[in-house]
């Protein structure tokens, strides 16, 4: 089956088309394919006009150029008067009907008539004189004949599978030759005149379905049946109780006069809340079907973006001071203007002027001077009832909105369909069919709460399913209908050259050397297999990461994963940086980090004489397999070592091979030599920050072992985040001790050198393993790098305990680059008097040697003054 949306996005024009074939692709694309949204509800009418013609040559600005080609090709067609006349039969095996252009000439025909009149050859007149002939056209019974065709012919593609839309047909009345088009023809220019003048003498809110209603009956008479048929269609739905109605013909006639008559084209914005690992809110604010993103870090800044302040969906509720934010997603919460698109709890912010009158009744908020917001989310019920304590109306009244799928995974237009990442779709009806175009397909599920479905799956998704709402009574078709494509794996991206891979890099460590990468453990070619759902997230995090993440959009993708991570969806960052996937960098502009997918390439490693090609990078499904088929074509030895935790990503290598001529059969970079740390101890990557107008915004408790905001339990070594109080510049972390400080903008530095100060261990070796106490903190990036290399396994995490697979002399070296922060091992054991005092030295006076237990020991110079960890 050939796939029509590739076939019509080869279509690039910068003039349009200058033949009926021309014509006819563009006009079936815009017309009657499905469009990139998925929607696939049936089609009542077609808006014709010199506007919409631009629009689908994708030629906005020159509509009199359009209309002039579109004039010339169909006059100089000789077979125009007989189509007209008789119909046209589909053309056999082609991709369009053959005939559609003409169906259009004849709604754009209708489309022109200046006054709503039922005189027989008014659209006959207005035909010949718009093609310039001295035709009477009295005979036009081909062009129902080709309504009907055309009904059959998009009917049959549908049920084939392909993405077109169903045609229903409108009763002709009287008009058995040109009654389909005169009802189908939508709106006339009469039409919009009389919506013009019926907007300008009444004040019709865009939430007041129910007064429009009520203002518009008298007009009913006046206007074409496609109007009267809409308006009609539109009242029936709204009090059967649908509200995903913003696309349709009525309102949106209704949307679009009212912006043009108050030259303020206005925009629906999305503004949206997350939380970080300290529990700290951040804003972000985008504009509905754009990409461009903007972050807050106050809601007060946020509602002040001109995006957002100017909205047709935020513009009323700003105004009267109050917002919600319901929750679409695992730690993901969207702001509402009104409490009836909520389900079940929501956050309330509340504007200075209302914060007084409100008082306690809904808790104490949190916020800036502008704007303020519940610490916790409130049940609906509540805030119900807080609002009518006050006296304050709540707007109850229904909002019309648009179904829309979000919050999954797109793969080159069509959607990730891998179990736990599944989109969920926003709908006026938690009643919801799924159908899908072949007949063995996996099962959809369906969880719904309000207005979200959330789809689930046991097995992953690959192909077509249309969703549609169940009918309800009085309703004879469907009033939406989705198309949703799925596809099972990610596809590879041609680069990963994007914006945020320009950042600043967020590292842990200074001391930094280039060496060849050594290996010390077996690499014969075993292939292990994670859990499904490991497998399934390395899949998501590659396909969704083509142009990076701010740290929100990653935490919430991961939060998928499993209920492992639900609350602590960081101890996932942190195992996929550490398997070498993904790596931090510096927001730009204020706090914050942004993360990036690594790029694939080769590790040549070494042990002795052996030779291992190591992959390292982000890589999807068809990268792997790629790789595979290029080792075996090498006669190498494919391996897949899987840390024998629950949660740890795959290494995955070959053997018996040269890995540079592996390189460039895969188009891969060849890294001869990689970053190790220097022998220097604690080498530690510092800024040059003072954070002197910074706020302490959390302390580190050396009882709970992890950041807390109050009530923390300090030691001689003080560890804080320290945030700028107007949220334009990165958080730093102050480590202090007997008058000397350090300052870092990698918490997981901070958290190390904090713990090295006061000798307090971070980590333990146990059973072959390095594993963390506290419940932050990670080992430095070079250091959990190196450790993946030496023992061809990456961390990984059971029960809550983050580890690293390591031997006995993989901890002792660690433990020479930590002092202190290792328990378990004790110095003395491995490590003679020689080797402590060459550490000594290499440390620049960062350490000295001692007399501890009748041995002699590691300790850090405590005269040392200016160490900044470089």
């Amino acid at each position: 089956m050939k796939n029509l949306g590739n076939l019509f996005d080869e279509m690039r024009i910068t003039e349009p088309p200058s033949t009926l074939d021309g014509w006819e692709r563009l006009l079936v694309k815009y017309f009657l394919a499905v469009g990139g949204d998925g929607d696939s509800s049936d089609l009542h009418a077609f808006e014709v006009s010199t506007r919409t013609l631009a629009i689908a040559c994708g030629l906005d600005t020159q509509e009199i150029e359009v209309e002039k080609a579109f004039h010339e090709v169909l006059v100089k067609d000789p077979s125009l008067e007989n189509v007209l006349q008789v119909g046209a039969h589909p053309r056999a095996a082609s991709e369009v009907p053959g005939f559609f252009v003409y169906l259009v000439l004849t709604l754009f025909i209708d489309g022109l008539l200046d006054e709503h009149q039922s005189i027989s050859g008014a659209f006959r007149k207005k035909l010949a004189s718009w093609l310039g002939i001295d035709r009477s056209f009295n005979d036009l019974q081909g062009i129902a004949t080709m309504w009907k065709a055309l009904e059959a012919w998009l009917a049959q593609r549908v049920a084939a599978g392909e993405p077109f839309r169903r045609l229903v047909l409108p009763d002709p009345g009287g008009w058995h030759q040109i009654g389909h088009t005169r009802r189908l023809s939508f709106p006339t220019r009469h039409d919009f005149r009389i919506v013009e003048n019926f907007v300008s003498e009444n004040s019709i809110g865009l939430d007041s379905p129910t007064a429009l209603f009520i203002a518009f009956q008298p007009l009913v008479n006046d206007v074409s049946d496609g109007l009267k048929d809409a308006f009609e269609d539109f009242r029936r739905s709204y009090y059967l109780h649908r509200r995903a109605l913003a696309d349709h013909r009525f309102w949106r006639l209704i949307t679009r006069v009212r912006s043009s008559a108050n030259n303020e084209p206005r925009q629906q914005a999305i503004l949206q809340m997350t939380f970080n690992d300290y529990g700290e809110s951040e804003f972000r604010r985008s504009i509905y079907q754009s990409s461009e993103m903007q972050s807050y870090v106050t809601l007060g800044a946020a509602l002040a973006d001109t995006g957002i302040a100017s909205s047709s969906n935020f513009v009323t509720a700003i105004n009267q001071g109050y917002l919600f934010f319901r929750q679409i997603g695992m730690g993901l919460w969207q702001a509402e203007a009104n409490l009836t698109r909520c389900n079940e709890r929501v956050f309330v912010a509340l504007s200075t002027k209302i914060q007084s009158v409100m008082g306690m009744r809904l808790g104490s908020l949190l916020g800036d001077s502008t704007w303020r917001m519940t610490t916790e989310a409130k049940s609906i019920n509540a805030v119900e009832t807080a609002f009518a304590q006050v006296r304050l109306l709540v707007d109850a009244g229904d909002s019309i909105f648009r179904p829309t799928v979000f919050n999954g995974i797109r793969v080159y237009g069509r959607w990730l369909g891998l179990p736990g990442f599944l989109p969920s779709i926003e709908t006026d009806s938690s009643q919801i069919t799924l159908v899908a175009e072949v007949n063995d397909a996996p099962v959809i599920d369906c969880n719904g709460v309000g207005n979200i479905v959330r789809l689930v799956a046991e097995e992953p998704l690959n192909g077509t399913y249309s969703v549609e709402p169940e009918l309800r009574r009085g309703e004879y078709f469907s009033p939406w209908r989705l198309r949703l494509q799925f596809i099972s794996h990610a596809l590879p991206h041609s680069s990963l050259s994007r914006t945020r891979q320009r950042l600043q890099q967020l590292k842990d460590w200074d001391g930094v050397v280039k060496v060849s990468a050594k290996y010390d453990a077996d690499e014969s070619p075993v292939r292990e297999f994670g859990s499904s759902a490991m497998k399934w997230l390395l899949e998501a995090v590659y396909a969704d990461g083509y142009s990076g993440w701010d740290e929100a959009d990653l935490v919430s993708l991961v939060r998928r994963t499993a209920v492992d991570f639900e609350a602590d969806p960081w101890m996932m960052l942190h195992l996929l940086q550490d398997a070498g996937i993904i790596e931090p960098r510096l927001r730009q502009g204020w706090k914050g980090r942004v993360w990036t997918l690594v790029p694939p390439h080769i590790v040549r490693a070494h042990r002795g004489e052996n030779e291992v090609a190591l992959v390292e990078g982000a890589l999807c499904f068809r990268q792997i397999e790629d790789f595979n088929l290029a080792v075996e074509g090498l006669g190498g030895s494919m391996f897949r070592h899987q840390d024998d935790t629950r949660w740890s990503a795959p290494v995955i290598g070959a053997s018996n091979l040269s890995s540079a001529i592996l390189a460039e059969r895969l188009g891969w970079p060849l890294a001869l030599e990689v970053d190790s740390a220097s022998k220097s101890p604690l080498a530690l990557a510092s800024t040059e920050r003072q954070a002197e107008y910074y706020r302490i915004s959390s302390v580190w408790c050396w009882n709970a072992k992890r950041f807390v905001s109050s009530g923390a339990v300090e030691d001689s070594v003080r560890l804080t985040r320290r945030s700028h109080r107007n949220g334009t510049d990165h958080d730093v972390f102050c480590v202090e001790h007997i008058g000397r400080s350090f300052n870092y903008l990698s918490r997981c530095a901070a958290i190390t050198h904090a713990h090295a100060l006061a000798k307090v261990p971070l980590f333990r070796f146990h059973d072959d393993r390095i594993e963390r106490i506290a419940q932050d903190g990670a080992l430095p990036d070079i250091l959990a790098s190196a450790l993946r290399r030496r023992r061809l396994r990456a961390a990984g995490m059971t029960g809550g305990v983050y580890s690293y697979p390591a031997t006995e002399s993989d901890a002792r070296w660690i433990l020479s680059l930590l002092p202190g922060c290792i328990a378990g091992i004790k110095v003395g054991e491995s490590q003679s008097a020689g080797s402590i005092m060459a550490a000594v030295r290499r440390s620049k006076g960062r350490l000295r040697a001692g007399w501890k237990d009748n041995q002699l020991v590691i300790q850090m110079n405590k005269s040392t003054r200016g160490f900044n960890g470089s």
